[in-house]
């Protein structure tokens, strides 16, 4: 190995320390969620869903929509694709989501994480 290589192998061994580092020291939001009577706990998870309802988004929807006994739903990110929302009023998030996630066992709690495409628009909205 010559010497560029080691001053390489040096610096990416130092990145990886200080973004082991930034996991460690971060400190994530937690929840709590009550159990069942029966000590149980469901739950949905569901990813890259946001297409206007298109490449059979409604029809997972009205598949996940059967009554499941979930307690909450998280979306695990590319909710509102090609761009995310360009503001709280976005009419994407009324084609995306509340048009299609309308089933009565899918008004749950649901914990959402932004995805690329999310990212692309306005995150606070």
């Amino acid at each position: 190995m010559d010497g560029s290589c080691k001053h390489c192998l040096k610096w990416m061994w130092v990145a990886c320390f200080y973004f082991e580092f930034m996991l460690v020291s971060a400190e994530f939001q937690r929840f709590q969620h009550p159990v069942k009577a029966d000590g149980s706990l469901s739950f949905l998870v569901i990813g890259d869903w946001g297409r206007k309802g298109a490449y059979n988004q409604s029809q997972v929807a009205l598949q996940v929509g059967e009554n499941l006994g979930i307690d909450f739903v998280i979306s695990t990110g590319d909710n509102f694709y090609e761009k995310g929302l360009a503001t709280p009023y976005d009419p994407h998030f009324k084609h995306s989501f509340t048009n299609i996630y309308s089933a009565n066992s899918l008004q749950k709690q649901w914990y959402s994480v932004l995805g690329n495409h999310d990212y692309r628009g306005d995150v606070q909205a």
